[in-house]
């Protein structure tokens, strides 16, 4: 049964095509058997931008969503080029404590690498990377496990070969984390 108290929100910042959002909507609902709600969407953050970069901090966009307090897990997702000082790219992003996380679907992108867009490809990859992060946000670390959601992708091909699921240890824990959120 579906807990219909929303206990996962999605943030779009700045444009983000309608199509990802509602594909993650739902299949996050699935995988977590909670309400997945759309909170309004935010600006890109303006002291995220790294000139000389060309990418955007990624804690800035944690702090931007921080602000936007609710109850529940928060993951925004962006259309722009993360990175964090110790990678020089990143897809995604989480603080456990404050409960938000940040996906960049960019470099999801097969197009981006002069491939032809292959929407399902693209898609999957995409909800692959905000499981992991929503996994992080539920106190799950990085898995062994190539094939498991929550092992850490240092390239799009890891991206690819782990799966949309997370393994029966990650998913053992995963679950006794999200009934003790559910507990009154």
């Amino acid at each position: 049964m579906v807990n219909t108290k929303p206990s996962i929100y999605l943030v779009r910042f700045e444009y983000i095509d309608s199509v990802i959002i509602r594909y993650l909507i739902k299949e996050i609902s699935e995988v977590f058997q909670t309400k997945v709600e759309i909170r309004k969407m935010l600006p890109l953050p303006r002291t995220a931008f790294n000139s000389n970069r060309n990418q955007y901090r990624a804690t800035h966009f944690l702090n931007s969503l921080a602000k936007s307090r609710v109850r529940g897990k928060i993951v925004g997702i962006s259309d722009v080029d993360l990175y964090t000082t110790n990678y020089d790219f990143i897809f995604g992003l989480a603080d456990p404590i404050r409960e938000v996380a940040v996906v960049s679907v960019l470099r999801l992108k097969p197009i981006v690498y002069g491939l032809y867009q292959d929407s399902t490809l693209f898609l999957a990859r995409s909800l692959k990377e905000t499981l992991h992060e929503l996994g992080h946000l539920y106190g799950s670390g990085h898995c062994p496990r190539d094939e498991c959601a929550m092992h850490f992708s240092y390239s799009l091909l890891e991206t690819d070969i782990k799966s949309t699921h997370f393994c029966s240890s990650c998913k053992r824990d995963l679950q006794k984390a999200i009934d003790q959120t559910i507990k009154p």
